[in-house]
Order: C-alpha cells, then structure tokens, then sequence
C-alpha cells in the first residue's frame, strides 16, 4: 500500500531547500519512500544532495543522480533512506534538497512540485 503526500512547510536558503511534510492519518509500517520533484531550470543543473533528515538530524543518504531532469522520482518502494521513520513522526522528517548551477551560462532552478511516496504495510 502506498500514500503520497505534500510539504506542509518549505523553507528556501541560498544553498537548500529543507521540504517539511505533515501528520498523515494512516497507520502501519512504513517499509519504503519515493520523492518526486517536478522542476524548472536554466542552465547547467544538477542535483548534489536529495537526502531525508529526522528530527533535524541529517542522514548520510544521498539519492542524488548527478543530474536534474524536469521530473524525476528519488528512492524506491523498499529504500527507507537511512532514517528510522514511522507515521507517529512523520512531523520530524524532512527532504533536503541542493543544487549546482553553471556560472556560465548562469544556471538556475525553481522547484514546482515536491511530493512524498510512503510506502507501508499493516
């Protein structure tokens, strides 16, 4: 079984974007997590980091590719992304996303959708 779900929070800096998700009214065990970002971009473009953190502890799972296209889903349905995650905290969790853009010519991108896959059983 799966529930997909959008950032409740996004918080955007210089160097990342941190994407906080809500409570979800399910119950089971989570067993896998698939995100999904639909971007924009101009430029050279690269994702550098697409990693989970929990309880603003980051995990070392990175799920970057080295590359940026317009849609592309991280993760998978078994890929629990080092994080001890469950439907009680799923408040704490957060994607934390990086890029790196060309000087020349400028790059830059806009994320337009972040969506969160939890994969889970009962």
């Amino acid at each position: 079984m799966h529930i997909t779900i959008e950032p409740r929070r996004i918080e955007i800096t210089e160097d990342r974007g941190v994407w906080t998700f809500g409570p979800c009214p399910v119950h089971g065990t989570i067993v896998g997590m698939e995100v999904t970002i639909a971007a924009e971009k101009n430029g050279i473009v690269q994702d550098h980091w697409i990693g989970m953190q929990l309880n603003n502890l980051p995990s070392t799972a990175n799920r970057a590719c080295g590359q940026t296209p317009l849609v592309h889903t991280y993760g998978s349905p078994n890929d629990l992304w080092g994080v001890d995650v469950d439907f009680k905290n799923l408040e704490q969790l957060s994607v934390i996303t990086k890029y790196v853009c060309s000087i020349d010519p400028p790059g830059s991108v806009r994320i337009t959708r972040m969506q969160l896959r939890l994969h889970y059983v009962i």
